[in-house]
Formats: C-alpha cells, structure tokens, sequence
C-alpha cells in the first residue's frame, strides 16, 4: 500500500497522543508542527452510573443516549474533531474498571428529520481510542445534536456491577486557524446485522460489502476501527476486483475472561485507495477456544477523506 501505515498495538494507548502522532503515524516535522499549531480543545463527558445485575450478551443489554454538546459558541460554528478517547470507570468516575463490561459506544448526530442516530465514533473492547492522522478532522457544527450511545454487555459477572463511561474528545475551531483540514467521513460495514453465532473452533466468514461500503467515487480510507469480540483473531478487507487485501485488523483475547484486550487500528495520512467501480469482501476469522458458543461480530469503521465537503454552506457525505 505504500505511505506511512500504522496498525496499533497496545503500547500505543500508554504514549502521549503527540508522540503517537510523530510516531506511529510517520508524520513529517513540518505536519506537526503544522497540526500543533491549531489550537486543540478537549471536553470530557462522564455518563450516569449504569448497574449491571445480570448476563447480557452483545446487542442484548439496554441502550443510553447523553446529550454532547462540544462548544457552546453563538453563532454556531464549524468544528473538527480530531480524536477522542473512552474509559470505563467505576461509580466515582475516576477508578479503573474493567472493559469486558462494554460492548460499544458511539458519538453520533441525533438526525431529527429522520428520526435516526448517525453514529460518529466507535468505542470498544480493545479499541479505546480514535486518533486521526495529523491534518485529518470530522467537520461538525457546534448546535449539531450529538449523543453518546451506550451499549454495556456482561458475560462473567453474576454478582451486581455498578460503573460509567467517561469520554474525552479533542477537536478544533475552524476559525482559530488558517491551514486547510482534510476532511472525513464515515462508513460502515458489518458482516451479519446484529452478530452472529459460532461454536467451538475455528470459523472464517466472508460477505461481499460493495454496497454497504457505497462509494460515490474513488477516495482514500485514512483511519479504521474494527469491531471483534472474544476469541477473534483478525479482520481484513479486500478488493476482490483487484484481488488484493487492503489491510487485516489482528486481535487479542485476555486469557481470563470472555473480552477482547486488544484490536488493532489501522491509521494512514496517505491513504488506502477504494474505488466506486471495486467490488469488496469482509473477511472475520474467529478460533472459539472455549466449550460453548459465543456470539461473534465482524464490522469496520471506515473513515475516508471526503471530496464533497463545502464549508460553505457546511455540507458532507452521509455517515452510516
């Protein structure tokens, strides 16, 4: 693929952010220096105390929105997240606590016309945090309707568990600087909706995603989060046109308890080339080590450099 390609590890969550970016990302000096200059804003948000009293696999456990509101600034304005990061914490909101009791978290647009929930960013086992390349951003509005969207999940734990979600986004205000952003949006692609089942041993599944995948015309994938679950070992995207894999996503499972402990992320400020005329497959291996079936999930958050942005009037792709 060429360029500076990074598939995170988990060293990378114990560097400073800025190191990460000089150097995981193989960013040039000049690009940092450029990135840094812009002044960043952080804003962090703690959810309500969730209490977990009983079993619940993926996408069976209640769901909560919190309203996120980054900037109150008046007019509203254009802003650009550029990173952000979650933990999972006990009552008191700053105590670790421990990840097999998430499934995923999302920040999304509350799109009321629709009546839908356009999720933004992805939080999950493993996958604790975003960090776009250097000069990469998703361009929000600051009076956007955003919320968090919790999902908990519990497949160890019969006693009661009590404990919040705390967030910290970073982002920028466009009219703080002067140097161009190159903008993102989102897509995402899933093998099955919802999950799906696996007994023991190993199971490889595929499933053709040109259409979820959607593209309007050729662009470049700059950052990806892959969403496994326990006993998960890797997910690839490939262009079957071209008969080549873009990238492969390699997970971990804590040998202690039914949770992912590591997924890789997969960050370029070249860029993964996809084209609108390719067709594409996703690919999930799975080895169930243990003596019962699991339930699996295979999809990626793609987030791609977007050639319909305007600034004026403010317009993007659609997420999904």
């Amino acid at each position: 693929m060429g360029g500076a390609l990074y598939s995170g590890r988990p060293w990378v969550s114990q560097v400073p952010w800025l190191i990460l970016l000089g150097v995981s990302l193989g960013c040039h000096r000049a690009s940092i220096r450029a990135i840094t200059a812009r002044p960043l804003h952080t804003k962090e948000f703690l959810s309500e105390v969730y209490v977990i009293d009983r079993k619940y696999e993926a996408m069976e456990a209640p769901r909560r929105h919190q309203p996120v509101k980054l900037l109150d600034s008046e007019p509203p304005e254009l802003l650009w997240i550029t990173g952000a990061q979650m933990e999972v914490v006990g009552p008191d909101g700053t105590s670790p606590q421990s990840t097999e009791f998430l499934c995923h978290s999302h920040l999304g647009r509350n799109i009321q016309e629709r009546g839908s929930y356009e999720p933004l960013l992805t939080f999950l086992q493993g996958g604790l945090i975003t960090k776009f390349p250097a000069g990469f951003g998703l361009p929000v509005l600051s009076n956007e309707s955003l919320s968090t969207l919790d999902v908990v999940m519990n497949l160890t734990s019969d006693a009661p568990v009590r404990l919040r979600y705390k967030w910290q986004f970073e982002f920028l205000r466009d009219q703080e600087f002067q140097a161009p952003m190159k903008p993102l949006f989102t897509r995402r692609v899933q093998l099955r909706k919802g999950g799906y089942r696996i007994g023991q041993g190993r199971h490889e599944n595929r499933a053709v995603v040109t259409t979820q995948l959607a593209l309007e015309y050729d662009t470049t994938i700059h950052f990806v989060v892959a969403h496994l679950h326990a006993f998960g070992e890797f997910m690839a995207l490939r262009d079957l046109t071209a008969g080549t894999t873009l990238f492969t996503s390699r997970a971990t499972t804590f040998p202690d308890r039914l949770a992912v402990a590591h997924v890789d992320f997969i960050s370029s400020a070249k860029g993964i080339p996809v084209y609108k005329d390719h067709e594409y497959e996703l690919v999930a291996v799975y080895n169930n080590s243990s003596t019962h079936e699991c339930m699996a999930m295979g999809a990626l958050r793609l987030y791609l450099l977007d050639q319909q942005f305007q600034k004026s009037p403010f317009h993007r792709s659609q997420a999904t």
